[in-house]
């Protein structure tokens, strides 16, 4: 307050602001002897009865020193940056590679040797495969001690705006823990939607095997028609190169483990196998519901840190179109 009286007794002191609109003094954002106070500087207009900030300030005020008044407007919260399309993408991207490492991992795991990478090879390859695609430390120490945890896979499936449907998959303890913070993640995000019925969701995707595998090095030439005919004989419905150049097969439910199997047989190396959510067609939502999903993106992958591991959402599903 001895701040703000020193202010305004200055300003009334000084003649500079004849003829311009009478101060009010609400509040401030200045800089005067390094004593820094914040807010806002308002005047009002006698002519016209309005409030409206202004930054007219007489240049010979305290011409001679240093250390200016410095106005700056303040409009409240700030909203967040939004993505464009691409960096939305890649960050549904990273939730997909984070869910299908996670997947490799927990499979890894139920083979012999356990925990032990000595002696569990296939789990050693699957943490090296983690790391190097970027998964963090923390998220692969979650994976490994979900055993000692006693967590199981939970889906949780959420109506958003216009129509939208997403699926929240998780660890957790219990479905009603998961329930409770995925809520816990759309009300941060002010993400108009609500937990729904199952089946009423689910009805937006269909359940496909994607299987991810190196493409064969043994040929002179891999060219699409190769990749379409390897498909065909291992018995998989479609084969496309994903973006880090990857064979992506996609089966139906029945086919999956057998064509994977099939696969290794032909001594392909398979990555991934699993079965995931497929959208059957996209829905557009309004902008400011498209800021507040990529929020809620944020906010599940946050999750895991505020409730000190009892629920992590690893994977989001939507048919939202980007």
């Amino acid at each position: 307050m001895l701040h703000l009286n020193m202010i305004r007794s200055l300003l009334m002191k000084s003649q500079c602001f004849a003829g311009q609109p009478l101060f009010t003094g609400v509040s401030f954002s200045c800089s005067v002897l390094h004593t820094k106070c914040f807010g806002l500087l308002c005047f009002q207009n006698l002519n016209h009865g309005k409030t409206s900030t202004s930054t007219m300030l007489n240049n010979s005020l305290f011409a001679n020193d240093p250390h200016k008044l410095k106005v700056a407007r303040n409009y409240g919260v700030k909203l967040p940056n939004k993505q464009t399309p691409g960096q939305l993408k890649a960050g549904i991207d990273k939730g997909r590679m984070v869910h299908r490492n996670s997947n490799m991992v927990r499979r890894a795991m139920l083979e012999s040797g356990g925990l032990d990478l000595r002696l569990n090879t296939t789990l050693a390859k699957a943490i090296a495969q983690c790391k190097k695609e970027g998964m963090s430390l923390s998220a692969i120490n979650r994976l490994l001690d979900q055993k000692k945890q006693n967590v199981s896979e939970f889906t949780v499936p959420i109506i958003g705006p216009s129509g939208s449907a997403v699926l929240l998959q998780c660890y957790s303890k219990s479905m009603k823990l998961a329930i409770q913070h995925s809520k816990y993640c759309i009300r941060k995000a002010k993400f108009l939607a609500t937990v729904g019925p199952e089946s009423t969701v689910a009805q937006n995707f269909e359940r496909k095997g994607i299987i991810l595998a190196t493409p064969p090095t043994n040929d002179e030439s891999n060219s699409e028609d190769d990749y379409t005919d390897l498909a065909i004989e291992v018995g998989a419905e479609d084969v496309t190169i994903s973006g880090e150049g990857k064979l992506k097969f996609s089966c139906s439910l029945s086919d999956w483990k057998v064509v994977e199997k099939t696969l290794k047989e032909k001594n392909i190396n398979v990555e991934y196998a699993d079965v995931e959510y497929i959208p059957i067609s996209g829905v557009e939502i309004s902008e400011d519901q498209e800021i507040a999903f990529q929020k809620l993106i944020a906010e599940t992958e946050a999750i895991a840190e505020k409730t000190v591991g009892q629920t992590e959402i690893f994977n989001v599903v939507s048919n939202i179109e980007i």
